[in-house]
């Protein structure tokens, strides 16, 4: 893979583009994001998802490069999207020497570097303050409702439906046809 030479606060300034790419979700955005990466330095891999093992992405660095290796483990858009920005904020965020490997048994695992790049990922694909005020006292979400917020925020449907889903705002079958289908093989 071709990398420019690592750029961290062009990768960071990427950060919006990637979310246009999230929320466009055609049909070429894994090239799009691998491309997009190269540009700062940072190479993005796409791995299909290892038969029983959890791991839905690693952030690492190989000598000065950083890497995100993804799997297809959750196969949605939501879920991708989460973690890839979960990813880049390692990359971002946290030190050059450790990996992060999400759902490893025996891994080391440092929370607050976890919760950080969980509130990284949700935070930049929604906003987070919008996102507090739209669901406060709403109890029903239905598609238009969906499709209407995440059209104001600039996301795509299904990554809406996977946070609410994850906040327990929607139960885990409703609205999974908002999403879209992720495969690398």
């Amino acid at each position: 893979m071709s990398l420019s030479r690592y750029d961290e606060s062009g990768f960071r300034t990427a950060m919006k583009a990637f979310r246009e790419i999230a929320k466009d979700q055609a049909d070429d955005f894994l090239t799009r994001t691998q491309s997009l990466a190269a540009k700062y330095g940072v190479a993005v891999v796409f791995t299909p998802a290892f038969p029983k093992a959890r791991i839905s992405g690693v952030a690492r660095w190989v000598g000065d490069k950083p890497l995100i290796q993804l799997s297809d483990l959750y196969k949605t858009n939501d879920q991708f999207w989460f973690s890839f920005f979960h990813e880049a904020c390692h990359i971002l965020e946290h030190g050059k020497k450790e990996v992060f490997l999400e759902h490893l048994e025996g891994a080391v695992h440092n929370e607050v570097k976890e919760k950080e790049a969980n509130t990284f990922a949700a935070n930049t694909l929604i906003p987070s303050v919008k996102y507090e005020r739209w669901v406060s006292g709403t109890t029903f979400f239905d598609v238009n409702m969906i499709r209407q917020f995440a059209q104001e925020v600039g996301t795509h449907p299904g990554i809406v439906v996977g946070r609410l889903q994850h906040d327990h705002h929607l139960k885990p079958a409703f609205h999974n046809d908002l999403k879209r289908a992720i495969r690398f093989d």
